[in-house]
Protein backbone atom coordinates (compact mmCIF):
# COMPACT_ATOMS: atom_id res chain seq x y z
CA UNK A 1 0.00 0.00 0.00
CA UNK A 2 2.60 2.52 1.03
CA UNK A 3 5.54 0.87 -0.65
CA UNK A 4 4.53 1.16 -3.89
CA UNK A 5 6.20 3.71 -6.36
CA UNK A 6 4.30 6.93 -6.66
CA UNK A 7 2.51 7.54 -10.41
CA UNK A 8 4.33 10.81 -11.74
CA UNK A 9 1.78 10.70 -14.40
CA UNK A 10 -1.36 10.43 -12.42
CA UNK A 11 -2.27 14.49 -12.37
CA UNK A 12 -0.93 14.98 -15.67
CA UNK A 13 -4.12 15.71 -17.58
CA UNK A 14 -5.03 17.87 -14.82
CA UNK A 15 -2.42 19.94 -14.50
CA UNK A 16 -1.17 19.96 -18.10
CA UNK A 17 -0.74 23.67 -18.37
CA UNK A 18 0.40 24.35 -15.05
CA UNK A 19 4.07 22.69 -14.36
CA UNK A 20 4.60 24.40 -10.99
CA UNK A 21 1.77 22.81 -9.53
CA UNK A 22 2.26 19.60 -11.54
CA UNK A 23 5.94 19.67 -9.37
CA UNK A 24 4.45 21.13 -6.05
CA UNK A 25 1.91 17.85 -6.23
CA UNK A 26 5.11 15.51 -7.20
CA UNK A 27 6.99 16.75 -4.21
CA UNK A 28 4.01 16.47 -2.14
CA UNK A 29 3.70 12.80 -3.04
CA UNK A 30 6.79 11.98 -2.56
CA UNK A 31 7.25 13.96 0.80
CA UNK A 32 4.62 12.06 1.91
CA UNK A 33 6.06 8.80 0.95
CA UNK A 34 9.38 9.26 2.44
CA UNK A 35 8.15 10.90 5.68
CA UNK A 36 4.82 9.45 6.74
CA UNK A 37 4.35 6.14 4.34
CA UNK A 38 7.05 4.24 5.11
CA UNK A 39 6.92 4.82 8.62
CA UNK A 40 3.52 3.53 9.04
CA UNK A 41 3.96 0.65 6.73
CA UNK A 42 7.20 -0.08 8.33
CA UNK A 43 5.12 -0.34 12.21
CA UNK A 44 2.43 -2.32 10.24
CA UNK A 45 4.83 -5.06 9.27
CA UNK A 46 6.06 -4.71 13.28
CA UNK A 47 2.82 -5.52 14.28
CA UNK A 48 2.59 -8.54 12.19
CA UNK A 49 5.95 -10.13 12.80
CA UNK A 50 5.36 -8.99 16.56
CA UNK A 51 1.70 -11.04 16.57
CA UNK A 52 4.47 -14.25 15.90
CA UNK A 53 7.55 -13.54 17.92
CA UNK A 54 5.31 -13.13 21.21
CA UNK A 55 4.94 -17.05 20.54
CA UNK A 56 8.57 -17.49 19.38
CA UNK A 57 10.88 -19.21 21.74
CA UNK A 58 14.80 -19.31 20.94
CA UNK A 59 15.07 -23.15 22.10
CA UNK A 60 11.85 -24.40 20.05
CA UNK A 61 13.06 -25.19 16.23
CA UNK A 62 9.13 -25.41 15.46
CA UNK A 63 8.89 -21.13 16.27
CA UNK A 64 10.81 -21.31 12.34
CA UNK A 65 7.40 -22.57 10.86
CA UNK A 66 5.33 -19.00 11.62
CA UNK A 67 7.89 -16.78 10.84
CA UNK A 68 8.40 -18.40 7.44
CA UNK A 69 4.59 -18.46 7.05
CA UNK A 70 4.26 -15.00 7.51
CA UNK A 71 7.20 -14.18 5.80
CA UNK A 72 6.12 -16.32 2.61
CA UNK A 73 2.56 -14.86 2.35
CA UNK A 74 3.67 -11.05 2.59
CA UNK A 75 5.87 -12.06 -0.36
CA UNK A 76 2.83 -14.03 -1.98
CA UNK A 77 0.48 -10.78 -1.21
CA UNK A 78 3.92 -8.66 -2.57
CA UNK A 79 4.05 -10.85 -6.22
CA UNK A 80 0.38 -10.73 -6.70
CA UNK A 81 0.21 -6.61 -6.29
CA UNK A 82 3.34 -5.70 -7.68
CA UNK A 83 4.72 -4.72 -11.05
CA UNK A 84 6.87 -7.99 -12.12
CA UNK A 85 5.37 -10.49 -14.17
CA UNK A 86 5.77 -14.27 -12.35
CA UNK A 87 5.30 -17.47 -14.14
CA UNK A 88 2.33 -19.71 -12.80
CA UNK A 89 4.39 -22.39 -11.18
CA UNK A 90 6.35 -19.72 -9.26
CA UNK A 91 3.45 -18.80 -7.34
CA UNK A 92 1.92 -22.07 -7.33
CA UNK A 93 5.25 -23.65 -5.71
CA UNK A 94 4.69 -20.44 -3.21
CA UNK A 95 1.49 -21.18 -2.20
CA UNK A 96 1.74 -25.15 -2.10
CA UNK A 97 4.78 -23.85 0.27
CA UNK A 98 2.78 -21.56 2.63
CA UNK A 99 -0.04 -24.11 2.57
CA UNK A 100 2.58 -26.59 4.04
CA UNK A 101 4.00 -24.41 6.22
CA UNK A 102 0.58 -23.16 7.78
CA UNK A 103 -0.13 -27.51 8.38
CA UNK A 104 3.46 -27.68 10.03
CA UNK A 105 3.04 -25.02 11.87
CA UNK A 106 -0.70 -26.45 13.46
CA UNK A 107 0.96 -29.65 13.74
CA UNK A 108 -2.42 -31.29 11.74
CA UNK A 109 -0.53 -34.50 10.55
CA UNK A 110 -1.35 -36.89 14.05
CA UNK A 111 -4.73 -35.53 14.27
CA UNK A 112 -6.17 -36.58 10.96
CA UNK A 113 -4.63 -40.21 11.77
CA UNK A 114 -5.77 -40.16 15.31
CA UNK A 115 -9.57 -38.96 14.57
CA UNK A 116 -10.16 -41.99 12.68
CA UNK A 117 -8.14 -44.52 15.75
CA UNK A 118 -10.43 -42.85 18.43
CA UNK A 119 -13.48 -43.62 16.12
CA UNK A 120 -12.30 -46.96 15.80
CA UNK A 121 -11.21 -47.75 19.64
CA UNK A 122 -12.87 -45.53 21.74
CA UNK A 123 -11.08 -42.15 23.68
CA UNK A 124 -7.84 -42.89 25.31
CA UNK A 125 -8.10 -43.16 28.67
CA UNK A 126 -4.83 -42.68 31.37
CA UNK A 127 -4.23 -43.19 34.66
CA UNK A 128 -0.76 -42.77 36.68
CA UNK A 129 -0.58 -45.13 39.29
CA UNK A 130 2.36 -44.57 41.69
CA UNK A 131 5.05 -47.09 40.18
CA UNK A 132 8.18 -46.83 43.30
CA UNK A 133 7.32 -45.83 46.69
CA UNK A 134 9.99 -45.69 49.17
CA UNK A 135 10.17 -46.84 52.81
CA UNK A 136 8.60 -43.55 54.29
CA UNK A 137 5.58 -44.14 51.63
CA UNK A 138 6.53 -41.19 49.27
CA UNK A 139 5.97 -42.13 45.26
CA UNK A 140 8.96 -41.68 43.43
CA UNK A 141 7.70 -42.55 40.38
CA UNK A 142 4.58 -43.35 38.42
CA UNK A 143 3.68 -45.84 35.63
CA UNK A 144 1.34 -44.35 33.33
CA UNK A 145 -1.05 -46.65 31.95
CA UNK A 146 -3.37 -46.09 28.64
CA UNK A 147 -6.66 -47.86 27.67
CA UNK A 148 -9.40 -47.50 24.97
CA UNK A 149 -12.48 -49.18 25.64
CA UNK A 150 -13.23 -51.18 22.62
CA UNK A 151 -9.49 -52.79 23.40
CA UNK A 152 -11.03 -54.88 25.90
CA UNK A 153 -9.17 -58.12 25.44
CA UNK A 154 -5.15 -58.85 25.65
CA UNK A 155 -5.56 -59.80 21.49
CA UNK A 156 -7.85 -56.11 20.86
CA UNK A 157 -4.82 -54.27 23.15
CA UNK A 158 -2.16 -55.83 20.97
CA UNK A 159 -3.80 -55.28 17.93
CA UNK A 160 -4.91 -51.36 18.89
CA UNK A 161 -1.05 -50.82 19.91
CA UNK A 162 0.01 -51.92 16.82
CA UNK A 163 -2.31 -49.58 14.58
CA UNK A 164 -1.69 -46.69 16.83
CA UNK A 165 2.03 -47.26 16.26
CA UNK A 166 1.52 -47.34 12.46
CA UNK A 167 -0.50 -44.65 12.30
CA UNK A 168 2.32 -42.78 14.48
CA UNK A 169 5.10 -43.85 11.86
CA UNK A 170 2.86 -43.16 8.57
CA UNK A 171 2.03 -39.17 10.69
CA UNK A 172 5.44 -38.93 11.56
CA UNK A 173 6.32 -39.70 7.51
CA UNK A 174 3.61 -37.19 5.93
CA UNK A 175 5.64 -33.94 8.09
CA UNK A 176 9.13 -35.30 7.27
CA UNK A 177 7.61 -35.56 3.49
CA UNK A 178 5.98 -32.02 4.40
CA UNK A 179 9.39 -30.48 5.50
CA UNK A 180 11.13 -31.95 2.75
CA UNK A 181 9.40 -29.98 0.35
CA UNK A 182 8.92 -26.58 2.04
CA UNK A 183 12.63 -26.86 2.09
CA UNK A 184 13.15 -28.21 -1.74
CA UNK A 185 10.80 -25.60 -3.01
CA UNK A 186 12.56 -22.60 -0.80
CA UNK A 187 16.12 -23.63 -1.75
CA UNK A 188 14.70 -23.80 -5.75
CA UNK A 189 12.70 -20.94 -5.95
CA UNK A 190 13.89 -18.27 -3.32
CA UNK A 191 15.86 -15.96 -5.56
CA UNK A 192 12.87 -16.18 -7.95
CA UNK A 193 10.25 -14.92 -5.53
CA UNK A 194 10.61 -10.73 -6.01
CA UNK A 195 9.38 -8.18 -7.52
Amino acid sequence: MFSKAIDLDRHKSKLDGYPKLQAICWWVEGLYHKAIGRHIYFLMKVYAYAKVLRNDFDFDAHSLYPLLHLKLTRIEVSLKTGYAVHEKDELQALRICIKLLNRLNNDDHYHRHFERHEAKWGELKSEWPPADIDKNGKVLNYLWVTSRPNANTPELIKQEREESRARWMLAEQVKQRDKKIVFTLISKYLERWWD
